[in-house]
């Protein structure tokens, strides 16, 4: 008796895990039709999610992974419907995915696999036609690794502020976060919440690594120099705050002709 209870309740939570899964996927499919690409992705989902409020903040994070997993997909599988799509996504970027496992189930042969056997797996020539402009790239980028990194996560990349390297270390150390650091530049395993225990903005600044070192020419000029400069593509202002950091006494103009 007690098996046979146990063995239903199994299988209703199971039940219920794959109805709460596969709402999270046909959710993402209809945010998918609905983006007509005029403003940024993460931009438009964050007014979606605001106006849509059944969605938790659990419920926000599966449903803009799915999302995130299908764009790094690019042109690969266009035979696929939207819905598969997303499960591809999850496939590719996601080893053990629960998606996957739930919907796909005849895809997990291919779980424990390397990446550009997952995507024979799915179709040969997919990895052609996630970046579709292959012939473009310089000789000396190695093709199929850069195709292929469009289906991993990068790691996060922090700059030190000025007077907050020793407190970031220490906070991060106690916190148990793993990072590299190589000079004011941190790296962090994606997914790391160090949001949760640093300032952001204040004690560190969230930009990637060769952004960080769009200064290396001016390594010679003193940092208490005075002169002028121009940042005129300046988006959400990383370099400018990076040359203040760097140079307080500098004069700077800051533009951008976008309107997002």
């Amino acid at each position: 008796m007690e098996k046979a209870v146990a063995k239903a309740t199994a299988f209703l939570f199971y039940g219920y895990l794959r109805m709460q899964l596969m709402a999270h996927v046909r959710s993402a499919t209809e945010i998918l039709k609905q983006y007509d690409g005029k403003v940024p992705f993460a931009a438009w989902l964050k007014g979606y999610f605001k106006e849509h409020k059944k969605f938790g903040s659990k419920d926000r994070r599966l449903v803009a992974d799915l999302c995130f997993c299908y764009f790094r997909l690019g042109h690969a599988l266009p035979q696929f419907s939207v819905e598969d799509r997303i499960l591809a996504g999850q496939a590719l970027c996601h080893p053990g995915s629960g998606f996957v496992a739930q919907a796909k189930p005849e895809w997990l042969p291919m779980e424990n696999v390397p990446l550009g056997q997952k995507l024979n797996f799915l179709r040969n020539e997919a990895s052609q036609q996630i970046f579709p402009f292959a012939e473009k790239i310089s000789p000396e980028i190695e093709k199929q690794a850069f195709v292929l990194s469009f289906l991993q996560q990068p790691d996060v990349f922090l700059r030190l502020r000025p007077g907050k390297e020793k407190v970031v270390v220490e906070t991060l150390q106690k916190e148990g976060m793993h990072f590299q650091q190589e000079g004011t530049c941190l790296r962090l395993p994606h997914g790391t919440k160090a949001d949760a225990v640093l300032r952001i903005d204040e004690d560190v600044v969230v930009q990637d690594a060769s952004s960080q070192q769009v200064l290396a020419p001016l390594q010679a000029v003193q940092k208490q120099a005075k002169f002028s400069a121009w940042d005129c593509c300046a988006a959400s202002g990383g370099k400018t705050i990076l040359l203040h950091d760097a140079y307080p006494k500098a004069a700077l103009t800051v533009s951008d002709i976008r309107e997002s």
